[in-house]
């Protein structure tokens, strides 16, 4: 209710902006947010895949096709679109279980274990490296929903 109000006036707001500035990445990953928020998947799809190709720099974008791919188990576009966003963020915990868990379900967890020890070294303060060996050790599955458990605990 109140939620999809200020959905409705970002969807809104995003496409004044598209018309004004048609080069305009943000105002399009506004309406991009906005339609997942409202539930819209596939016009957040729609969207993302238009803004990508015009601007590959949108993680917004990325990330709900990330999402779609996931749900879809589409894991060899997920592969794709996961290492995109690590290039945004390589440090987000919900990107890294998503490329993990699309490695494993490609038969590649050699190259799973490959890229945690590269996190590993790369980026030696970081707990993620860490907290993904546990989980492995412990044999919880590699999925994002079984990580948000393990980090909250």
């Amino acid at each position: 209710p109140q939620k999809d109000i200020y959905c409705d006036k970002v969807i809104n707001y995003g496409q004044n902006a598209r018309r004004i500035y048609p080069n305009g990445q943000y105002a399009q990953d506004l309406i991009i947010t906005a339609y997942y928020e409202q539930g819209e998947l596939y016009k957040a799809l729609d969207l993302s895949r238009e803004v990508i190709a015009r601007f590959d720099t949108t993680e917004i974008g990325w990330r709900v096709l990330n999402e779609y791919y996931y749900i879809q188990s589409d894991f060899d576009s997920m592969l794709i679109s996961s290492r995109k966003l690590l290039k945004f963020s390589p440090l987000d915990p919900y990107v890294n279980m998503m490329y993990i868990e699309a490695l494993n379900k490609t038969s590649r967890e050699q190259d799973a274990l490959k890229y945690i020890d590269t996190l590993k070294s790369l980026y030696p303060e970081s707990p993620l490296p860490q907290q993904i060996l546990e989980m492995r050790k412990n044999n919880t599955p590699l999925n994002a929903n079984n990580f948000n458990d393990a980090v909250m605990h």
